[in-house]
């Protein structure tokens, strides 16, 4: 018998500031300013991580508004390098361990933002970078479906129903890309996750039943007809 073959699961995130040049954001909105990732493996154990800014090649500072929002400053980007080499390193990042991987993100944005980036900056993808794009995976979809959303949940909302605190800053690559795989992690068995979920949304609905009622009792005066 071969050697059973070991799956890893990337699960990564954006962040992205507006481009400045209105000519260009007519067409493309922005550029990638951080990328981060967690890798797990078979188990759900992580076992490696990745972070790294990106110099934006048509914005010359942040906006006050992903500054405060993401915790980046000017001087982080200063010394990083382009988009080309960052997400070449990426992509040989995630296949270090062989090519048994699929990348995990929330919704279709990233992988949106990643192909349309490639375009505007006329990279060339290298096969590492090709193979990746074609092993995208969807979660905030197969979020939704398990749970028969009626419309998309953001990432904030599917932890908190599901009882699970957000670990680290929000807004920041790394971090968003850990909380995704934590998520994902809590619905590996779909029936134990959907039977959590529901015991989670009943106690829910009974704690802000009671508070309803509390708050519709006039204590005082309850106290004069027990009196």
């Amino acid at each position: 018998m071969g050697e059973q073959k070991s799956m890893r699961r990337i699960f990564m995130d954006l962040e992205m500031q507006p481009i400045q040049d209105k000519e260009i954001r007519r067409i493309y909105r922005s550029e990638v300013i951080e990328i981060g990732a967690v890798m797990l493996d078979d188990g759900g154990k992580e076992i490696s991580c990745f972070r790294q800014y990106v110099r934006p090649s048509y914005s010359n500072r942040l906006s006050n508004t992903i500054r405060d929002l993401t915790g980046i400053t000017d001087g982080k980007l200063s010394g990083a390098r382009k988009f080309q080499e960052v997400i070449e390193e990426f992509a040989s990042w995630c296949l270090k361990y062989g090519t048994d991987v699929e990348v995990y993100a929330w919704s279709d944005s990233d992988l949106i933002q990643i192909t349309s980036e490639i375009s505007l900056k006329q990279i060339i993808p290298s096969a590492n970078i090709s193979y990746l794009l074609e092993h995208w995976v969807d979660f905030q979809h197969e979020y939704d479906e398990l749970i028969r959303a009626e419309e998309p949940q953001g990432l904030d909302h599917a932890l908190s129903i599901s009882g699970i605190s957000f670990s680290g800053r929000k807004h920041d690559a790394l971090y968003d890309a850990r909380n995704t795989a934590n998520l994902y992690m809590a619905t590996r068995d779909k029936e134990e996750y959907l039977q959590s979920l529901s015991q989670i949304r009943d106690e829910t609905e009974a704690t802000f039943s009671n508070l309803c009622i509390a708050d519709m009792i006039n204590l005082d005066a309850l106290k004069q007809v027990i009196a």
